[in-house]
């Protein structure tokens, strides 16, 4: 149902195919190279040597102030200065701002087999680009046998075994007016601390299978504001057999979670019953969890009415006064 994949190790080949950067030099042993740490560091001090700050698992970038640097240099001081720094046994080097490159650079990371780029972005743009790029890379990857809707703004992941009726749950809220994201096979990406993204396979991207009628195209049928590209994974719902719940809550009392790439995120089982309407059903709980997340938890306040109510021994179920005072007038 779900398969994790763990990056471990992204080679500089895969930088090298990046549209705003282009390889230098460096050759076969350049490209052989792994990134460790998927963040860019900025050369500064360690350009002269001081290599006490060099984290050497990171790719490392030079822009305008280390160019102008080496520019005041001599080709034997630029020689030796590259030479200590590829010596450090660093996977990459990126030049940025489209600065000129001494051919003594070039040789040096040609020597030490150390991947040299080039890019016409400045280093914040190229900095924030590479950084966003290896987290995604690096980030832990969930794939799902499930269907993706945005509902009322919710991403709502709908679970189930197969043939149970998830996409045509997720065909119905689409014809409510609410947008598919994924239908079959859903990439859960962690992409923060405490977020989880969802998205189709490039391939199925869009479309739905919907037993009876075979591969449709929402995109096609519904135009384009009926799909999104991503979202983030905000509640969780279980579609199970009716007979297959032992135990349902009555009240919403109970809190569960469950985890999506090392995310937790809200969930809850609901029975699949003929005449049930589910979209209908699922519609509310994406309003209800709305409610939540702004500090609203229906629930709760009836079990805290509830239990005020039997604490002050009333003998028969009426009302507080309160509570009917606020009632209108017919």
């Amino acid at each position: 149902m779900n398969q994790l994949r763990a990056t471990t190790e992204i080679s500089i080949s895969e930088l090298a195919t990046l549209p705003n950067f282009r390889v230098i030099a460096g050759g076969p042993r350049g490209f052989s190279r792994t990134i460790g740490t998927p963040k860019v560091q900025r050369v500064g001090l360690s350009l002269i040597g001081h290599l006490d700050n060099l984290v050497r698992t990171r790719i490392q970038l030079l822009g305008r102030t280390e160019m102008s640097y080496l520019a005041k240099q001599d080709p034997a001081q630029r020689t030796q200065l590259f030479q200590t720094l590829c010596e450090a046994d660093i996977p990459a080097i990126v030049i940025t701002a489209g600065e000129d490159i001494p051919h003594e650079i070039i040789d040096v990371c040609d020597k030490f087999g150390v991947a040299l780029l080039a890019t016409d972005q400045e280093s914040t743009v190229a900095t924030d680009e590479l950084n966003q790029i290896l987290s995604s890379w690096y980030a832990p990857r969930e794939v799902r046998h499930a269907a993706l809707v945005d509902v009322h703004g919710v991403g709502v992941l709908l679970l189930g075994k197969s043939g149970i009726g998830k996409s045509e749950i997720a065909l119905e809220l689409i014809s409510r007016g609410h947008r598919l994201v994924a239908d079959d096979v859903v990439i859960c990406e962690k992409t923060g601390g405490n977020t989880v993204v969802g998205h189709s396979p490039k391939l199925t991207r869009h479309h739905m299978e919907i037993r009876g009628l075979g591969i449709i195209n929402i995109k096609d049928l519904y135009g384009v504001a009926a799909v999104r590209a991503r979202k983030r994974i905000e509640l969780a719902v279980e579609l199970v057999e009716w007979d297959d719940l032992n135990e349902i809550d009555r009240l919403g009392l109970e809190q569960k979670r469950v985890e999506f790439s090392e995310v937790s995120v809200p969930f809850i089982s609901l029975p699949v019953r003929p005449g049930r309407s589910l979209s209908l059903i699922i519609e509310v709980a994406a309003r209800n969890r709305l409610l939540q997340e702004q500090g609203t938890h229906s629930a709760r306040a009836f079990a805290m009415q509830l239990s005020e109510h039997i604490e002050q021994a009333e003998e028969n179920w009426t009302d507080p006064p309160s509570m009917a005072s606020e009632e209108p007038d017919e």
